[in-house]
């Protein structure tokens, strides 16, 4: 099961709607508040942030960034999709880890 961070804020309607389609989706979904965790600070006007990965606080520029700002399911399952390149060759391309 892919492994997923949503970036919210308390009182956030993309947020919340991001949070309800993702737990639709087949994905171990971390929920992380933006103004209750330190490091996400570069995420501030971008929420809902959908990162790769779960964020911990010991690696905070870890996660690539999948989507931001976006609340749609349309457009939260795209982003969730395989790249073209994982898709053909079943791995990542070199440089992403």
């Amino acid at each position: 099961m892919r492994k997923i961070t949503l970036v919210t804020r308390t009182g956030c309607h993309l947020c919340e709607a991001a949070a309800n389609t993702l737990a639709d989706l087949d994905v171990d979904l971390l929920i992380v508040d933006i103004d209750e965790v330190a490091g996400l600070e570069r995420f501030s006007h971008e929420v809902p942030v959908v990162l790769d990965g779960h964020w911990t606080a010991e690696e905070p520029e870890a996660g690539r960034v999948l989507t931001r700002l976006v609340a749609a399911p349309a457009a939260l399952k795209k982003a969730l999709r395989p790249t073209l390149w994982r898709r053909i060759t079943g791995k990542r391309p070199k440089g992403l880890g």
